[in-house]
């Protein structure tokens, strides 16, 4: 398993692969259409009625096929006393595939609003086995408009861990992934309200991703192949 750093190196070897494969097992994988996995939380309050909160969590297997997967938190607040809060978390186990992309993605914006906040969490969890390219992307925007007293704050973690194909994790660390997710948006909403400086809140997040790898890592028999954390926050208004 590669990612692209050594793509170059990566498109001679699949190359030499594919023109030296022969057998119906190199005919099936090369016939077999490429799956694509998206789930997305999605939180917009019209109405200050109190928090509005999306939560999204599935766990997916792909096996001998080309892999796309997209995992999008978004979030946004538009009117007085609006808080909307997305967190996505999505578990993914990749096997024999020729190529994987891998997104991630959260996004928050609040605008022409008072005393309004957004929060999107993504959590993309990932094991591959026996996957040849792995394109990883990790992405966080956050932005504020015409607003006053308002926030909006944006993480995005992503983490590929290689292991057997058959490790898979418990429905213990399921949900405890998941309360992790949302604990990390708790306290992106008390970063916010407080003023806390991005450089702090990245320090945090990112001992609280390593420490999740930790327990996955652990649980599966697995190696870590990327880690990442990606914040962004909206300037102060």
């Amino acid at each position: 398993m590669r990612t692209r750093g050594s793509l170059l190196a990566l498109a001679v070897t699949v190359g030499l692969l594919v023109l030296s494969a022969s057998g119906p097992e190199a005919g099936a994988l090369g016939s077999a259409s490429p799956v694509r996995i998206d789930l997305t939380a999605s939180a917009h309050p019209r109405l200050p009625l109190g928090p509005h909160t999306d939560l999204a969590f599935h766990v997916d297997a792909v096996a001998g096929v080309t892999a796309t997967s997209a995992t999008t938190a978004t979030a946004s607040a538009a009117c007085v006393g609006c808080r909307g809060e997305a967190v996505s978390v999505q578990v993914l186990y990749v096997d024999r595939a020729p190529t994987g992309n891998l997104d991630n993605a959260a996004i928050a914006w609040s605008q022409s609003c008072v005393a309004c906040d957004a929060v999107a969490v993504s959590v993309q969890v990932v094991r591959v086995s026996d996957t040849d390219i792995l394109w990883p992307t990790n992405r966080a925007l956050a932005v504020t408009a015409a607003c006053t007293a308002c926030g909006a704050t944006s993480a995005a973690y992503q983490l590929v861990v290689a292991g057997s194909s058959l490790a898979r994790l418990s429905p213990l660390t399921l949900r405890g992934l998941v309360a992790w997710a949302s604990e990390r948006a708790q306290q992106l909403h008390e970063a916010s309200d407080a003023g806390t400086a991005l450089r702090r809140v990245r320090v945090v997040q990112a001992r609280s991703l390593q420490s999740l790898a930790d327990r996955v890592n652990t649980e599966l028999g697995s190696a870590t192949v990327a880690a990442r954390t990606r914040l962004a926050m909206g300037a102060p208004h």
